[in-house]
């Protein structure tokens, strides 16, 4: 008898940790939405852009909107693949102590351009795209199996966890988030360079 109340115990806390891993329906509504949003707020950002306005600097040593537009393709392709290999790891129940933010917070403090940040060598624009459109075509198909994924997914997204300089420990779920933001992050980076009173008229 003390065995079996034992397996159920066992059993009926597997089941709570389960459906609480799993993304409550207002979670998948919040990070399709967002994942959408930021993604027009990039494409808009971008559209129409000529060669010229492209590649310019506003200074020795900056990004051209080239450079964030393969930074942010770069990146989106890389976060999501990286979240898809921390999901092979076992779960863990106890870690999510660790965790001091929410995804508000993630959100302001990515998108925050006053927070200047060093991308990783791996991350840095090197030329990889030939044309801005085979980039863009790269971040669109990207960005939509993702949105696919969140709308669709029962992978346990909050019992798997990564770690970021900006946020410390954070589950997958808010991992996803934080890919959006960054992408909203240099999309801002983008319209600065497109307001600078040196930027290439049409």
């Amino acid at each position: 008898m003390k065995k079996l109340s034992i397996i159920i115990i066992t059993m009926f806390i597997s089941t709570q940790n389960f459906a609480q891993s799993m993304l409550t329906t207002s979670e998948r509504k919040f990070v399709a939405e967002y994942l959408q949003q930021t993604k027009q707020d990039f494409l808009k950002a971008i559209k129409g852009l000529t060669p010229e306005q492209l590649k310019f600097k506003t200074g020795e040593g900056e990004w051209s909107i080239a450079d964030c537009v393969e930074h942010i393709t770069v990146s989106e392709i890389g976060i999501f693949s990286l979240s898809q290999k921390q999901l092979e790891l076992p779960s863990d129940v106890a870690k999510r102590k660790e965790i001091k933010v929410d995804e508000k917070t993630i959100v302001n403090r990515l998108a925050n351009r006053n927070s200047k940040a060093k991308s990783p060598e791996v991350l840095k624009p090197t030329g990889k795209f030939p044309s801005l459109e085979i980039a863009e075509q790269a971040f669109t198909k990207q960005r939509d199996s993702c949105i696919t994924y969140v709308n669709t997914t029962n992978a346990d997204l909050h019992f798997h966890y990564w770690q970021h300089p900006a946020t410390g420990t954070i589950d997958i779920y808010q991992m996803i988030i934080l890919m959006a933001a960054h992408s909203k992050r240099h999309t801002l980076q983008i319209e600065e360079i497109k307001s600078n009173s040196n930027f290439p008229k049409m």
